[in-house]
């Protein structure tokens, strides 16, 4: 009973990571949705500046000075405002994407960490020989060796340069927690990271790599600016949270062996 409850304990603090990255998605989603309410309600400023600037001036018995540039930044605030209605706001999505994919990676990374520490005995490292220094070797502290640890490991299998969910799984593979995940979740995982990568170093403008990598699933020729709709956004967010989800469904399976898998989890 004692060692159920510190193996459940140990669980928890493996995955308690994940709780950041849900906050991020949520609040990601959340201030998205304000930015699209808030731009609609620019379209009818106009009607409403003008409206209440001719009570102010029939109030005061005279027009107001600034009468001509009040009304122009109304009208030019609503004609951008429309403009972004009508694009399903690129941009706005394509930074949500670029935020909820770091902060997957951060999730997992920091879940790894604590996992080599809580349970060294589930990881197979093979034959593989890790170079640290002295220092490193002789900290007490233990999480500060798992990170020492995985750098290394990252660095040595080029984890960073691995398409889409593979850059994840090979990092979970030595420590047990790899596994096979559905084509629409990783078609759009891998989706995820290239249009992360796009915005994050060519500010959105497609380069032959992006094209030649995602010709079959985006529209878009060299040069063009990588268009993200708001559907896109969504479907690419639930993703994560699905891979997320994925994971947790792991760790209940090989240390407990009771996970329920939704079928759409399933591969």
């Amino acid at each position: 009973m004692v060692a159920d409850f510190d193996l459940t304990s140990r669980s928890r603090e493996a995955l308690e990571p994940a709780n950041y990255f849900l906050r991020y998605v949520r609040e990601s989603g959340e201030l998205v949705e304000l930015s699209m309410r808030g731009t609609f309600l620019l379209t009818q400023q106009p009607a409403l500046t003008k409206a209440m600037l001719e009570l102010d001036e029939y109030r005061a018995g005279e027009l107001n000075p600034d009468r001509e540039h009040v009304l122009q930044d109304a009208s030019r605030l609503a004609d951008l405002a429309q403009r972004e209605l009508q694009r399903d706001f690129p941009l706005l999505n394509a930074h949500a994407i670029v935020g909820v994919w770091g902060a997957l990676e951060s999730w997992i990374g920091d879940m790894c960490c604590r996992w080599v520490g809580l349970f060294p005995d589930r990881c197979d490292w093979g034959n593989r020989r890790i170079k640290v220094s002295p220092d490193d070797l002789l900290s007490d502290d233990p999480g500060q060796k798992a990170q020492v640890l995985l750098a290394t490991l990252k660095a040595d299998l080029k984890a960073d340069e691995k398409l889409g969910v593979n850059q994840f799984e090979s990092m979970l593979r030595p420590l047990g927690l790899s596994g096979p995940v559905p084509k629409l979740i990783s078609d759009a995982l891998f989706r995820m990271q290239q249009i992360r990568h796009i915005y994050a170093h060519r500010a959105g403008i497609a380069d032959a790599v992006f094209v030649e990598r995602c010709h079959s699933l985006m529209d878009c020729a060299v040069g063009e600016r990588v268009h993200v709709d708001g559907k896109q956004m969504s479907v690419l967010t639930s993703a994560a949270v699905q891979y997320s989800h994925i994971l947790h469904l792991r760790v209940e399976d090989l240390l407990f062996g009771t996970a329920e898998w939704p079928d759409e989890l399933k591969s």
